[in-house]
């Protein structure tokens, strides 16, 4: 009952409720001497506990935890988000070995996933293609195709971020091939692309690539794909000193997040932006670019 009522809360985003009912429950399975589920929940509070930033609580829920002699998968890869957490990839990474050398082999391919993208990270470019194409194979094997077009976004993500040209443009052929039906995903790659001629200073390319993308997320709804291409493109238009088109972009991405997700959430995403732009610009400059700005949506939208 405790863990039901637990997972709820959690659910919900009450994290320190949930907490405090895992740890209720473990303290019951350990008068029970069920040391398998009291280890169990003791890691379930850890998670909570790093996700409200308490990391010195989950650290102690952890070795609390460990003690009991059980469910070390659990606990390694519980490690190894509080590592991460800390920025202590090194150290995320030997947990998440220790936790692929206890795992069923069903739990494999996520925790494979896990470090490569953590490898990518310290910069071993091997290690983590190595584990991003085990973890592609493993979950293609048991038929979770969703999971193998995840993998293989990330997998040319990290290859991005190494700076690895080579081994980015087989990733993206890669991906390109496996999420062709899946607009969200596309999208991603469409901004990763964009990334791309972004560095090589290929300007029109980036920018076509980047209307791509808020096209795609539009098409699948798909909120944070969105806002990453709006603002994209407002910082491109800034690179090339064109103000109105800046403007409009995180003034388009606004209006059309709120739509999608409510004028609060939209606000707490453009507002800080325009707000920089304004600070950037000057009040009066920013206050033209405004006024510029409404004459042309009154005209589009046939108000003049």
């Amino acid at each position: 009952m405790l863990v039901r009522r637990a997972t709820a809360l959690a659910a919900r985003g009450r994290l320190a409720d949930a907490g405090r009912l895992y740890d209720q429950a473990a303290t019951l399975h350990r008068r029970a001497r069920r040391g398998f589920d009291e280890a169990t929940c003791l890691t379930l509070v850890a998670q909570c506990r790093r996700l409200t930033g308490d990391l010195p609580g989950a650290t102690r829920a952890l070795d609390r935890a460990a003690a009991l002699g059980t469910a070390r998968t659990a606990i390694d890869a519980e490690r190894a988000e509080c590592a991460i957490s800390a920025g202590d990839l090194e150290t995320a990474s030997n947990a998440l070995t220790d936790a692929l050398a206890s795992a069923a082999p069903a739990a494999a391919p996520e925790l494979l996933r896990r470090r490569a993208t953590t490898f990518a990270g310290l910069g071993k470019a091997a290690h983590a293609r190595r584990d991003f194409a085990d973890a592609a194979d493993s979950f293609a094997a048991a038929g979770e195709d969703a999971k193998v077009r995840r993998v293989l976004v990330e997998w040319a993500t990290a290859m991005h971020t190494l700076g690895d040209t080579e081994e980015l443009a087989a990733a993206l052929a890669r991906a390109r091939a496996a999420v062709s039906g899946d607009p969200a995903l596309s999208g991603e790659l469409d901004l990763l692309e964009a990334a791309e001629a972004v560095r090589g200073e290929h300007w029109e390319r980036a920018e076509e690539l980047t209307l791509s993308a808020r096209e795609r997320a539009l098409a699948s709804r798909s909120p944070t794909l969105y806002c990453g291409a709006s603002i994209s493109l407002a910082e491109l238009a800034g690179l090339r000193g064109d103000r109105l088109a800046a403007y409009r972009a995180l003034a388009t991405g606004w209006a059309t997040l709120g739509d999608l997700l409510g004028s609060e959430a939209a606000a707490t995403v453009f507002r800080p932006k325009l707000e920089a732009l304004q600070r950037t610009w000057g009040t009066e400059a920013f206050a033209t670019v405004r006024r510029e700005h409404e004459h042309l949506r009154r005209t589009e939208l046939g108000r003049n």
